[in-house]
């Protein structure tokens, strides 16, 4: 039996909309258009796309429609090359941990989710922190940092790490994952309400 085509199934993102508007960049009528998304892990996601045609600007904004409303904190163990590929569905007030390199990420008041890979986190991670490391207080310990995660991005993973995900709303999730190297865990809400006064 034929697989049916991403065409024929509820996974094809739905237009709701689209709109001329001005590029933000060169001022250019640009087509902005709206999707929804049914995604087979996260739910419904809202999807804004927009690409000037004389500059070149591209706009790619996610949204989540419907929150679970469970805390959660998704642990995942990197522990070989295959572990990078894993997919992340960050919400919107998820927070990142990394035990192991003593690292946490906070979401910006204007973050609104992501939808990324392992080695995709550690580039955005790795982009950001580049430039800071002269201005921090241990200078040699942010490079040795940046030499760890450059050694992972190659696939030379000479020991595991650990990605903690904590989310109040418990919008995010990870797919195409092996069983093996993730724990999704239902917080309670005095967990949700200490997380919140930590952040």
């Amino acid at each position: 039996m034929e697989e049916p085509n991403v065409e024929d199934t509820v996974y094809k993102p739905r237009k709701l909309a689209e709109e001329t508007v001005k590029c933000p960049v060169c001022g250019a009528d640009t087509l902005l258009e709206v999707y929804v998304h049914d995604a087979p892990v996260p739910g419904p996601i809202l999807i804004l796309t927009m690409k000037c045609a004389r500059c070149g600007y591209r706009l790619r904004d996610l949204a989540y429609i419907e929150s679970r409303g469970n805390p959660l904190k998704i642990t995942i163990r990197v522990e070989e090359s295959n572990d990078l590929n894993t997919i992340l569905f960050r919400g919107p007030r998820a927070r990142i941990r990394i035990p192991e390199l003593g690292l946490e990420i906070d979401p910006g008041p204007a973050y609104q989710g992501d939808i990324t890979t392992v080695d995709g986190l550690l580039v955005t991670v790795q982009e950001h922190l580049e430039p800071l490391c002269p201005t921090l207080e241990n200078p040699k310990k942010c490079r040795e940092f940046l030499q760890d995660v450059e050694k992972f991005l190659r696939g030379e993973i000479t020991r595991s790490i650990t990605i903690e995900v904590l989310d109040p709303e418990g919008l995010s999730t990870i797919y195409r994952a092996e069983k093996r190297n993730y724990t999704i865990e239902v917080l309670d809400e005095a967990c949700r309400k200490h997380d919140e006064k930590t952040t």
